[in-house]
């Protein structure tokens, strides 16, 4: 069943996810516009292949558990020869002319007839140059920091880093939320890493899935699948002691946290010094 809306191309979205071939960029988007990474069609031709075992790879800037086995076979398989001896350059934007040599590769380099005054080129050099890519599709202010997720999953910070909250890990995120002088982001395997200052366990996250995470002051909390909420962090006030229930979405404050129930109320808890847990009646 098609979990992400995709209007232009829905049948081939459906087709992808139901294969196991992409499950997607969370479990109800796709990203239909997201420019590709060269990692991104290695795991697809992967699961296309049946998921064969090969050798390690040569390339030293592959470090994503999910990208190892994708690369290896590629490798081992000669349909990549990657941008240098060493390098494969994973979360580089793939270009046309590399992802149709993936492809011809795949397809085991079929006969096909050449225009005798096409342009010479080397069809086994996929090392043409690529760039990152250099804008963002989301930002998020923290205490004295900012930072921002690129298309390709890479998170950029800036401002204020005494504690390191402005210092992304390696790895690839759907999202990102700063809170005062920690930040978290929800990776592509839709677990929750967390950096920055931890005097309160602000950036002890819980294991497991989430669907979205928002930081507070030095608290967060994230979405689950399942609906529920999970906070963790500086709990003075009871500001991650969430309710149960069925959730839409969430919003971390100060020394408080509200969200969107089930049923489209507003519910929240934690300090209230101000009102400002105290949701008004019609």
């Amino acid at each position: 069943m098609l979990r992400f809306p995709c209007a232009d191309a829905k049948e081939g979205v459906a087709w992808i996810h139901d294969a196991g071939i992409d499950p997607g960029t969370s479990f109800v988007t796709f990203f239909p516009d997201q420019p590709l990474t060269r990692a991104a069609p290695a795991s697809w031709l992967y699961r296309l292949a049946g998921g064969p075992t090969a050798g390690p790879h040569p390339f030293t800037d592959v470090i994503s558990e999910w990208q190892q086995a994708p690369v290896s076979w590629m490798a081992e398989s000669g349909i990549t020869t990657g941008t240098s001896p060493t390098t494969f350059a994973p979360d580089h934007t793939l270009t046309r002319a590399q992802l149709i040599t993936f492809l011809y590769r795949y397809q085991g380099e079929p006969a096909v007839t050449v225009d005798p005054s096409t342009p010479a080129c080397n069809p086994d050099n996929d090392n043409s140059p690529t760039t990152e890519a250099d804008s963002f599709h989301m930002a998020t202010a923290g205490g004295l920091h900012s930072c921002g997720a690129n298309p390709n999953g890479q998170v950029a910070c800036w401002g204020d880093n005494a504690f390191q909250q402005a210092t992304a890990p390696y790895g690839r995120f759907v999202s990102v939320t700063a809170g005062n002088v920690h930040t978290c982001g929800l990776r592509e395997d839709y677990g929750i890493t967390c950096w920055g200052l931890n005097n309160k366990g602000q950036t002890d996250a819980p294991s497991g899935e989430f669907e979205t995470s928002d930081a507070g002051f030095d608290h967060t909390c994230g979405l689950r699948p399942n609906r529920t909420i999970a906070c963790w962090g500086n709990n003075t006030f009871g500001q991650i002691d969430a309710p149960t229930g069925s959730y839409r979405a969430i919003d971390a404050g100060g020394n408080r946290t509200c969200a969107l129930t089930g049923n489209r109320t507003v519910t929240c808890w934690g300090s209230s010094r101000q009102g400002e847990s105290d949701i008004p009646t019609n």
